[in-house]
Formats: C-alpha cells, structure tokens, sequence
C-alpha cells in the first residue's frame, strides 16, 4: 500500500533545481553532439515525496534480491551479471563489452566481475573464433541453478511489490 502524503496548498516549499549534463563524466548515450543542456526547474514538496517514495519501493526491491543472493553464497552484483547473461535481449551477444552495458559498468569491472564468477564456476568464458578481441560468458549448469534459485524468488517478490512500484511511478510521471 503507497502513502501519499497531503501539504496543504498554504505551504508548498519549492525548490529551484539545474538539471544538466556535465559532459566531462557523461555516459555516451547522453551526450547531445558534446553541446551541454541545462534547464531551470522547481520542484515541489509533493513532487520530491512522490520521487522519494518511488526510490523507496525500488530500493525496497533491490534489497530483497540483494538479501536473496547473499544468503546464497553469491554478492549482489555476481547475481546482476549471471541474470545478464541469461536475460540479454535477443541477438545480443553475451560479451564482456554487452555485459557492462547491460550492468552500467566500466568494461575493466565488468571483467573483474566475470573474473569473479568464473572462479566460481557458475560461468566460463571463451574468446570468440570471427573476433579475438571478443570474449564471450557462458553460465555453466552450476551458475543456471544458482540463478533460478534467487530469481524464481526475486521474481515472485516484484510481481507481490509491483503494485507499490508501479503506484509510486504513477504519481512520479503523472
């Protein structure tokens, strides 16, 4: 169940925020022909409740799969990259380079994190025969079972919080 919280509309603290890109830390996908975009913008106390609930029933989330994978033995993020493999989009090929994108990672820590699982066994990794530069990451049977496991869980519980998540979206976006 989502609260809202009501302000009465005699005080409604605004906030006066610059949103903008700082291009010297952007991610490529955000960049806008290097040109830097910056807006005015006020925010009301109900739009930052509204911000701050939605982070909450996310976080709320997050931490039920993080909690999950540790009681299995497996960090967090060792989790994130086993569910990336199985769960890229079709056609995309499961190497380093897809994965960070896919976990938001720098392409060393993704490799570091693969280094991880392999060490593991819960995946294995093998250069590609058309481009040498490629590797590729397998799950082996251990790391599919480690898998299904925390994400047939992981799984129930978005589907029980999903009406909080999406509830708490709703009033983010109008």
């Amino acid at each position: 169940m989502v609260l809202l919280l009501h302000t009465p509309p005699t005080f409604i603290p605004r906030a006066t925020v610059t949103v903008g890109v700082n291009m010297s830390t952007a991610h490529p996908d955000t960049m806008n022909h290097r040109k830097k975009t910056s807006r005015k913008r006020v925010l009301t106390l109900t739009e930052y409740r509204r911000l701050a609930e939605f982070r909450y029933q996310l976080r709320r989330f997050l931490r039920f799969s993080e909690e999950h994978a540790r009681l299995r033995g497996m960090e967090p993020q060792q989790h994130q990259s086993l569910l990336a493999v199985k769960g890229l989009p079709e056609g995309m090929e499961p190497t380093i380079a897809n994965l960070a994108e896919r976990m938001q990672l720098a392409h060393h820590s993704m490799v570091e994190l693969v280094d991880r699982i392999t060490e593991k066994g819960l995946a294995t990794r093998t250069r590609s025969s058309e481009d040498r530069r490629n590797t590729w990451v397998k799950l082996t049977p251990k790391g599919e079972k480690m898998l299904t496991g925390i994400s047939v869980l992981t799984y129930a519980e978005l589907q029980t919080r999903f009406i909080e998540l999406l509830d708490s979206l709703q009033q983010v976006i109008g």
